[in-house]
């Protein structure tokens, strides 16, 4: 199973909310048996989406690595009630797909984390939801809104928040559609 964690939060400091639940994810996939492979994807350096231009080779590896993946973890930080326009500048890329055998997103399974200071995560996951159906992705039923100031005690995830990310893995790990695809995937090679 591949699965791509995509950052749509610009700021890259190691202690950033990104980066600790990248971590945390990473470190779970890796210690489970089995063959999962986790790869990272963020909207550093990708430019204004136009179509009309050659794509610059950051855009063709980002492009890669949504084909390959079977599941994808989108998460971002709330902005002005959405996700970050980095993040959807990222996404609109994905237009160069389209006259692709299997395009967009298709049959992919997305899930979906974002936080906020304040209790308006759920909008930014609103946002996302709409882009991957868009795309033709399949959106797990489960999704993480984060209230910022609950996510860490003492620089730990808290018990809450522990829990439902442990949910989101399990949920992806056991997922049938994803089964299903990879196994579609290796009867084609």
């Amino acid at each position: 199973m591949n699965v791509l964690l995509f950052n749509g939060e610009p700021e890259k400091m190691h202690d950033s909310t990104s980066q600790r639940i990248i971590k945390y994810f990473r470190e779970k996939f890796n210690s489970m048996s089995g063959e999962i492979e986790v790869d990272e994807a963020d909207v550093k350096g990708i430019p204004f989406f136009d179509f009309s231009t050659e794509a610059p080779a950051n855009v063709k590896i980002l492009l890669q690595k949504f084909q390959k993946a079977d599941v994808l973890v989108w998460m971002t930080p709330l902005y002005h009630g959405s996700m970050t326009g980095a993040m959807k500048n990222a996404l609109d890329w994905l237009e160069l797909s389209s006259n692709d055998e299997v395009p967009y997103l298709t049959d992919k399974v997305v899930s979906f984390i974002c936080w906020a200071d304040g209790l308006h995560a759920l909008n930014g996951i609103n946002s996302m939801d709409s882009v991957a159906k868009s795309l033709r992705a399949w959106v797990m039923p489960f999704s993480i809104p984060v209230a910022r100031k609950h996510l860490l005690i003492n620089e730990e995830f808290s018990p809450e928040y522990k829990g439902r990310f442990d949910l989101m893995i399990k949920l992806i790990t056991e997922n049938k559609l994803v089964q299903k695809n990879i196994n579609i995937k290796s009867e084609t090679i």
